[in-house]
């Protein structure tokens, strides 16, 4: 809940803290595939090299806080543990987020994590 919480309140520093080094290199990644978009979007495909900056520009004005304020409401409904990698699987209420019709059932979402450093972190690569 820390990452979702961060991002909701754009403190990418923190959000980037909860993310694994592959994680990070995998946003770094996607950046440098979307130059075109990312012109788009900011105006140039040049992108910071820092974590907290990519978010801020993935995650910027065209993206509709709505649904990171969502995630934020999200409930933890299992987490598996296998030595140092595992999941979480949370659901999402989707009431209240524009675009999103009325009577939308919430979203269940499942996360990869992975021990580094001694914490648990996001792993999606």
């Amino acid at each position: 809940m820390t990452y979702t919480k961060a991002l909701a309140a754009k403190d990418y520093a923190t959000a980037c803290d909860q993310l694994t080094t592959a994680s990070k290199k995998a946003i770094t990644a996607e950046l440098a595939t979307r130059k075109a978009e990312l012109r788009k979007l900011t105006g140039t495909d040049q992108f910071p090299a820092d974590c907290p900056g990519q978010f801020k520009i993935l995650l910027g004005p065209a993206v509709a806080s709505q649904a990171v304020q969502a995630s934020t409401k999200a409930k933890i409904d299992k987490v598996t543990v296998n030595g140092d990698t595992g999941t979480i699987t949370a659901t999402i209420p989707l009431e209240g987020i524009a675009g999103v019709p009325e009577g939308t059932p919430p979203r269940t979402s499942t996360t990869p994590v992975r021990r580094e450093n001694g914490s648990w972190k996001i792993d999606e690569k």
